[in-house]
């Protein structure tokens, strides 16, 4: 399952980047965070990292993913995705009632965090600090 969920999030991605590197690389960052907190390949948390940031990076579908990984890694998705219109404290808590999204956002702060501090961005490791801390209270 794993390798079809990388393989599915590799092509509605295409060519997006991550920084400097193919987008591929923070969708294995968030995986192995969610691997580490003791997910396996096969758990709907493990297989939403490949697709958080589909619903807002891409015209994948809620109905595509459905389909191809079941209601609750599309629903958990569907979370994930940011929408101007909804205040940002709000989403945190709609993300917080979802125990897939709380996993896979905590996982992919963490991988933001990560690569904020690499890069020496203090703007965003403050952003990514705070993230953390509502995620995970």
């Amino acid at each position: 399952m794993t390798n079809k969920a990388r393989d599915f999030a590799i092509k509605w991605h295409g060519d997006q980047m991550y920084g400097d590197k193919p987008y591929v690389y923070h969708l294995d960052q968030v995986a192995d965070n969610v691997s580490a907190m003791g997910y396996v390949e096969s758990a709907p948390e493990y297989i939403t990292a490949y697709m958080h940031d589909l619903g807002e990076d891409t015209n994948c579908s809620y109905l595509e993913i459905k389909q191809a990984f079941g209601w609750k890694v599309a629903t958990a998705t569907e979370t994930l995705a940011k929408c101007d219109e909804v205040p940002y404290d709000v989403y945190i808590k709609n993300i917080k009632k979802n125990r897939i999204a709380r996993i896979v956002k905590i996982a992919d702060t963490k991988a933001n965090l990560k690569q904020s501090i690499l890069d020496n961005d203090k703007n965003r490791i403050v952003k990514y600090a705070k993230q953390l801390m509502l995620l995970e209270e």
